[in-house]
């Protein structure tokens, strides 16, 4: 039994929420069983989530503005059901003070999504819903008891000692009823089983089928009364046309938003959510500019300082953050996670960076946590073109069409700047007080998935970013005991030397790692913060996938060398086959020749990309293979993967995972809320998906560093002194002198991420131009 180690997640912005939404779906498979189930789940439960209400539930805090927080159906109804009074069944039981859920969900959502979807569509996902809440309390798949890895604030001592030294023993003196035979309570228990065996089965059909009915796979008796509500531009133009299967398939998936797919159960809502007090849409609410709007949700210093800022005052927006709500609601929240866990071991932020607003918010939680939990682990997301997706910037770009040519160009100058300044201090504040921190990129998350630009969506794309994170988060989730022998950890580094070695490797192994230990592997100094990752996170050919894996590796010159022995006498044996070094599969797909996509903005030039041409201080990859009985797949692909990082790239610090569950058994089974949704999103080929994930610190970030901090320059130049002194004295930016402090650190950290020469001759312009501050 493990006690501690805890980890608890923190999520800003809507972007990072619809990440962290697919990512606790997936902890919580991957950390559970089913009922058909008889082994351990992979994942260590305890380790992501908590116990409430006799369930495992996520441990997880989302900030976002209020009108996001949509409550699922039966919420409240739930929570006043548990708060009848009932028989006393002699069982004590210690209830701390704690908020009603109802007075955070307590106003009316004004941003209902699902307004121009057709009636099945909004009938269908209500049904969804209540199916998925039912089955959270049904199901056995959560349920605390089924799993050992528990806190030991929920184990107690068999017997109880009193004040005088003696003890007592319960139930020693009270009179046992008369037990069953053992094969009437066999009998009894098989009948349960399969009860509850065709009470899942009938509610997973249900839900799969509302899914389908919700991406638009309507029948056919009834596309002749389609009574889809008709959006603004159809009003316009007087036509109420059915739309096609796949646009009504897109309509859906735009219009979810991440709450929608936070699968239950759920923890108390007082817990995992803190609501901002302000709506995404002030000006719905108001007379007013939506550019002030846009300032606002844009701006860093009014999310880390927002009590010392008079923006709110000298706008006359009367809703803004304080310190109150900075104290009495984000702080409270997070200080009862806290309170939950034992020995708290990391946080897990991620942070929205094209609205700065949670980026300042995040910086200023990460100081404190610094303060109260300096031994704590913090690893950083930091995701951006999540404005690509929410589309807040197209609404700003329709009130602009009426303005003259002068106006717009003004504007766009501002958003610049403030688009400059802003991603600056947010990279400054988040790696100053980070351990290690990860770019993350939606758009390339939507490449990795579709490779098509149109009709993207942010369900899909935060799908696929979580396929990486999950995967890559594998090492300091794995579970001890049983469910250690399906997986496996390679180590190749100074940092830490594992436990065990078999005798066939050249490596130690471990069977899980802690975060501590994962993070000092993955950073050689306390300046290298910065990493990329890699993923693939789409269906490829299996064996397209294995003979990646094994090129150039010892297991692959062995098998070229049992085949020549085989074939001694043929024209083959007076051949050699070409010599290639191991580790191609970790390059790009594409024009690098690799099988992975990147998901961090490392740019789009396949020369300046290739792993090759770039210094490599620490890599991790994990792996999720489709089942094999032909050897032992999880040593084999761990040889594999260790060769290929250390061979081909020659890192100081090399871990490799592989674990013997796909992503499919994972989420596979209609009885699986949280998995559910995903062969919607993978599509037919979904059952032979194997997920690949790679984390590298190297100078591959050296490109965004770079536009980041040239980004911020640019800002505090000449050009924007006027923007900078307005945005100033109205509170959206801070004093010169921090800004100046944030361009030095920016400049810093770019430096010492700068690649070797990477082939460009000394008098031509190329990969360090305009280096030389």
């Amino acid at each position: 039994m493990n006690v501690g180690g805890e980890i608890i997640k923190l999520s800003f912005g809507p972007a990072s929420n619809a990440i962290t939404s697919h990512l606790t779906n997936l902890e919580g498979l991957a950390c559970t069983s089913s009922s058909e189930d008889q082994d351990d789940p992979i994942c260590d439960p305890y380790i992501t989530h908590t116990i409430q209400k006799d369930q495992y539930v996520p441990r997880v805090l989302f900030v976002d503005t209020q009108n996001c927080f949509n409550p699922w159906p039966d919420l409240e109804s739930n929570h006043s059901n548990h708060s009848q009074p009932s028989t006393w069944n002699g069982n004590v039981e210690i209830h701390h003070r704690q908020d009603s859920p109802q007075d955070i969900f307590a106003y009316k959502s004004t941003n209902n999504s699902m307004q121009n979807l057709h009636s099945n569509q909004v009938h269908a996902f209500d049904i969804f819903q209540q199916t998925a809440n039912i089955m959270s309390h049904t199901s056995d798949r959560y349920h605390s008891s089924k799993y050992q890895h528990v806190s030991s604030q929920f184990v107690y001592s068999e017997t109880i000692a009193t004040d005088d030294g003696r003890t007592m023993k319960w139930d020693d003196e009270e009179e046992e009823e008369e037990e069953l035979d053992e094969y009437t309570k066999e009998r009894m228990k098989l009948a349960q089983l399969e009860r509850q065996r065709k009470q899942e089965q009938e509610l997973g059909e249900q839900m799969y089928s509302a899914w389908d009915t919700f991406l638009g796979q309507i029948d056919e008796r009834e596309e002749t009364n389609d009574k889809r509500i008709p959006s603004k531009q159809q009003e316009k133009e007087g036509t109420t046309k059915i739309s096609s299967p796949e646009e009504m398939r897109q309509h859906a998936l735009s219009s979810l938003q991440w709450m929608q797919y936070f699968m239950p159960p759920h923890p108390y809502s007082h817990m995992y959510s803190a609501p901002l007090p302000l709506d995404r849409n002030l000006s719905s609410n108001r007379d007013g500019n939506k550019a002030i709007d846009e300032a606002l949700l844009h701006s860093f210093h009014m999310g880390k300082y927002a009590s010392s800022s008079n923006f709110c005052s000298v706008n006359d927006l009367s809703m803004g953050i304080t310190r109150e709500w900075r104290e009495d609601v984000l702080g409270d929240a997070i200080r009862k996670w806290m309170e939950d866990c034992d020995s708290i071991r990391g946080f897990q932020v991620l942070v929205d960076s094209d609205e700065c607003l949670f980026g300042g918010l995040a910086s200023s939680v990460l100081e404190e946590l610094n303060d109260e939990c300096r031994s704590a682990a913090k690893f950083s997301i930091v995701v951006q073109d999540g404005d690509t997706f929410v589309g807040s910037s197209g609404r700003q770009d329709e009130e602009e069409q009426g303005k003259s040519k002068y106006w717009r160009s003004e504007n766009k100058a501002v958003a610049q700047f403030r688009n400059e300044l802003n991603g600056g201090l947010l990279m400054h504040g988040i790696t100053e007080n980070s351990s290690l921190v990860l770019p993350l990129s939606v758009s390339k998350a939507w490449d990795a998935l579709h490779k098509e630009k149109q009709n993207r969506n942010l369900f899909e794309a935060s799908a696929a970013a979580a396929i990486g994170l999950e995967n890559i988060t594998l090492p300091f989730r794995l579970a001890h005991g049983s469910a250690s022998k399906k997986s496996k950890i390679g180590i190749g580094n100074g940092f830490f030397q594992g436990t065990t070695q078999a005798e066939d490797d050249m490596f130690p192994s471990a069977e899980r790692l802690s975060i501590h230990e994962f993070i000092s592997s993955m950073k050689p100094s306390n300046r290298h913060i910065v990493t990329e990752l890699s993923c693939l996170s789409r269906p490829f050919s299996p064996m397209q996938v294995h003979n990646a894996l094994l090129q150039g590796t010892s297991i692959e010159r062995r098998q070229l060398e049992e085949e020549r022995n085989r074939n001694r006498n043929s024209y083959y044996r007076r051949t050699r086959g070409r010599d290639v070094d191991p580790g191609t599969w970790m390059e790009d797909e594409g024009g690098n020749c690799g099988i992975l996509s990147s998901l961090s903005p490392v740019g789009v030039d396949a020369a300046t990309t290739c792993r090759s041409m770039h210094q490599h201080f620490a890599l991790s990859s994990s792996f999720r293979p489709l089942p094999s009985r032909v050897g032992d797949v999880i040593s084999t692909y761990t040889t594999c993967m260790m060769e290929g990082m250390a061979i081909g790239y020659r890192p100081q610090s090399t871990i490799a995972t592989v674990v013997g569950q796909c992503f499919n058994e994972m989420v596979g089974g209609k009885s699986n809320i949280a998995g559910s949704y995903w062969k919607h999103i993978l599509g037919e080929q979904a059952p032979i998906l194997q997920t690949l994930s790679t984390l590298g610190n190297s100078t591959r970030v050296y490109d965004h560093l770079k536009q980041t901090s040239n980004g911020l320059k640019s800002a505090l130049s000449r050009k924007y002194s006027g923007y900078l002194s307005r945005d100033g004295m109205t509170g959206l930016a801070p004093e010169s002198e921090d800004c100046d402090e944030a361009m030095e650190a920016c400049l810093t950290l770019r430096d010492v991420y700068e690649p070797p020469s990477m082939g460009f001759d000394s008098d031509e312009e190329g990969y360090f131009e305009d280096n030389s501050d």
